[in-house]
């Protein structure tokens, strides 16, 4: 590869995988993770207001957190979901997404952007720009901690 080539390789933005959470751009962690696009979410009613259901995996149950402002308004009735699976059973826990995960390349970090509005806000970390899309941040995130905060623990 000539040299010229190389250094525009070099130059390009990493890409990474992401995806939204109750609107908030996420970079994937680098952890086990499973996107299930319509999983069955049975209710557990009188849980915790973010605390959507159970679903199971490969004979697990997982906790299913929904991250969204109306969280406790959608514990209908079993009901499919797109969910994103982090961690490995029995350990695992699921998020509601909107949306599979896309490969996203992203550009220089943002030490200075201001969070989102959302309900796991403290478990965000830096904020790194959409090389594409000046105007989009992805957020690194701790999963951990946005579960607990999700959980209300």
């Amino acid at each position: 590869m000539p040299a010229e080539r190389q250094a525009a390789a070099g130059a390009q933005a990493p890409e990474r995988f992401g995806v939204l959470v109750a609107g908030v751009p996420l970079l994937l962690p680098a952890v086990a993770l499973e996107h299930v696009a319509a999983a069955t979410v049975f209710p557990l009613p009188g849980a915790g207001e973010h605390v959507l259901g159970l679903m199971q995996l490969r004979g697990h149950p997982v906790v299913v957190l929904d991250a969204g402002p109306a969280a406790e308004q959608r514990r209908a009735p079993a009901h499919r979901a797109s969910l994103l699976v982090i961690g490995t059973p029995p350990e695992a826990g699921a998020l509601v997404v909107d949306g599979a995960p896309r490969a996203v390349r992203v550009a220089a970090g943002c030490p200075q952007a201001g969070r989102p509005q959302a309900s796991f806000a403290d478990a965000l970390g830096e904020a790194l720009q959409d090389a594409d899309d000046g105007s989009t941040l992805w957020w690194h995130f701790d999963p951990r901690k946005l579960f607990e905060l999700l959980a209300g623990r």
